[in-house]
């Protein structure tokens, strides 16, 4: 617990989104900006 990185979090936004968007054939949009990464 409380391990995960920058990378990982990330990572699982990707999915997320994929995820969502192969089901449902919609895309999120994230409302955080990203910075330095």
């Amino acid at each position: 617990r409380g391990a995960a990185s920058a990378s990982d979090i990330l990572g699982l936004m990707q999915l997320i989104q994929e995820t969502v968007f192969n089901k449902f054939n919609i895309r999120l949009e994230p409302e955080v900006k990203i910075v330095g990464i």
